[in-house]
């Protein structure tokens, strides 16, 4: 947790910071503001769980600070230091959002025993709202859509260990397990819908899932999900674990096509139905539904409303194209996201499916080649960049024959791989760097001006935060102790070489409160700019 002290008084603030140890309350960072502007500067450079606040400061008062917190930060505990004289706006600040308030003199004890109990509140928030109990009535809110994207997930042969998906089958509560075997239901509009409608497309489907239910009540538990097609898909279980497939496809068969004459009847839409082999669902889900595609692509065009059923599929066909490159997540998804490592253990599982089952065809060698080079060089076109500018000394390769010997060609795809990778990596760096030079110039050359972390975060088009935590991590130092250390250097410059006011010094320094630059001043150097002035140039 982060706590913020916020006093005009300098003295209040080294009192707080030095009797109490606030790491045995349970906050990692204690920072201090001797203005409620700069308390919003600290505040939006980092998160902020409880900041205690004198009442009475000049220019923003505690209160309104307060109210500042209020509407940006509403999750933040305030805590106000208040004298006898101010007690009854520290009453009124109680009927809004103010958490506590301390009288001042306040004893150590006091001030602990009231932090204590925001650290407390904040804790108890947090717990309740990851409570079992939320979580779950949050989970089942959201059944039907957590249930079609296991579904989803598993044609596309993801979630291969039974144990995890023991444990999901169980709390989705799904009337299947993991070692069930069903068949695949695929559901294809083909007339009546308007397909840029998704909408009217989201209500039809629920009232075919609803016709589903009804129509294969009787026996058979029922699974669905809409696929990357946008068909409609079902997995049907039989209720009765004794039964065999092969007695139910028949009946499965006939309630399907009643489906079909249901959905046309009461719905007017025209379907096309296609029933899949029966596969199992952590083993060959995946293949049975592919195959299920491919049938309908075979067999079913657009508008024909046909029922198609896959029980004779041939499953020992001499030519299947790959599966690992179309799974996902897939190799441009990887790259996109940045997951380096995972794109390389993509690449190599491509190469050993191209290995242990179709070692020798060069046509699965050059899928397996042209479908990795396309991710290759959409990731670089993301980038602005040629793939020829990035992987130049192996960029020649492409047009030989090495291409076609799935040894040289896998070589070859990691080789390519870990230069984009690289390449990426320092281009990220130097746009990092050359954003934070971007804002040290600018601050530099305005010091005078409006230098909160919004507006310039507003110079690079980034968040506030995300520019606190690059600055840092690029220079070490955070922005505003950035821009303290120029403006307090450049003021001594200009006391020390130019005859200008103390008041005129602070406002080309980017104070327009003289009274809070000199208290500033006077903290970094242990005088007064006037002081400082008249030892620097000393009267002859």
């Amino acid at each position: 947790m982060n706590l913020l002290i916020v006093d005009d008084e300098i003295s209040v603030i080294e009192g707080l910071l030095g009797t109490i140890e606030w790491s045995g309350i349970g906050f990692h960072t204690v920072r201090s503001a001797t203005s409620a502007f700069e308390a919003i500067r600290l505040m939006e450079e980092e998160t902020v769980d409880v900041v205690i606040t004198d009442i009475r400061m000049p220019e923003m008062s505690g209160l309104e600070l307060v109210q500042a917190i209020e509407e940006r930060w509403d999750k933040t505990k305030c805590i106000l230091l208040t004298g006898h004289k101010e007690f009854h706006y520290a009453q009124s600040a109680l009927r809004r959002k103010v958490f506590d308030y301390i009288l001042k003199p306040a004893s150590d004890e006091e001030i602990i025993c009231t932090v204590t109990a925001a650290v407390d509140a904040i804790h108890n928030e947090w717990n309740q709202a990851s409570s079992m109990q939320k979580a779950m009535y949050t989970l089942r809110e959201h059944l039907p859509v957590l249930r079609g994207n296991l579904l989803l997930k598993l044609l596309h042969g993801q979630y291969k260990r039974q144990g995890d998906l023991e444990l999901k089958f169980n709390m989705l509560e799904l009337p299947f397990t993991p070692k069930d075997r069903v068949v695949l239901l695929l559901v294809r509009l083909d007339t009546g819908v308007d397909p840029e409608d998704p909408y009217s497309l989201q209500l039809y489907e629920y009232a075919i899932i609803n016709m589903a239910e009804e129509v294969f009540n009787g026996g058979f538990s029922l699974w669905s999900t809409r696929d990357v097609h946008d068909y409609l898909v079902i997995a049907l279980k039989q209720k009765e674990p004794a039964a065999e497939f092969t007695s139910a496809a028949g009946a499965m068969e006939n309630l399907s096509v009643k489906l079909q004459e249901c959905i046309q009847q009461y719905l007017k839409l025209l379907v096309t139905v296609v029933l899949s082999r029966s596969a199992a669902l952590t083993d060959d889900l995946s293949d049975a539904y592919n195959g299920a595609l491919s049938y309908l692509r075979k067999y079913g065009n657009q508008g024909t409303a046909l029922f198609l059923s896959v029980s004779h599929e041939n499953k020992d066909a001499k030519v299947g194209s790959l599966k690992t490159p179309y799974q996902s997540p897939t190799l441009l998804h990887l790259l996109e996201a940045g997951k380096w490592d995972e794109a390389e253990i993509k690449v190599k599982d491509i190469w050993l499916e191209v290995a242990s089952s179709w070692e020798g065809s060069e046509e699965h060698i050059m899928e397996a080649v042209h479908g990795i080079i396309a991710a290759f060089t959409c990731i670089a076109h993301h980038h602005g960049r040629h793939l020829s500018e990035i992987i130049s000394s192996e960029y020649g390769f492409l047009w030989g024959q090495g291409l076609r010997i799935r040894t040289k060609a896998e070589e070859w795809t990691l080789r390519a791989l870990r230069s984009i990778r690289d390449d990426i990596w320092e281009e990220s760096r130097h746009n990092r760097n050359h954003m934070v030079r971007q804002i040290q110039d600018y601050i530099v050359n305005h010091l005078s001006e409006d230098l909160s972390l919004t507006a310039l975060a507003s110079l690079v088009y980034i968040h506030p935060a995300y520019l606190s935590r690059l600055f840092k991590d690029e220079t070490g130092g955070g922005v505003s102790d950035y821009i303290l250390r120029l403006r307090m250097e450049h003021a001594t410059y200009l006391l020390k070489h130019t005859n200008l006011k103390v008041y005129e010094v602070a406002k080309q320094t980017g104070y327009q409160n003289v009274a809070y630059f000199i208290k500033v001043f006077r903290t970094c150097y242990n005088q007064t700019p006037q002081e400082y002035k008249d030892r620097s140039c000393p009267v002859p």
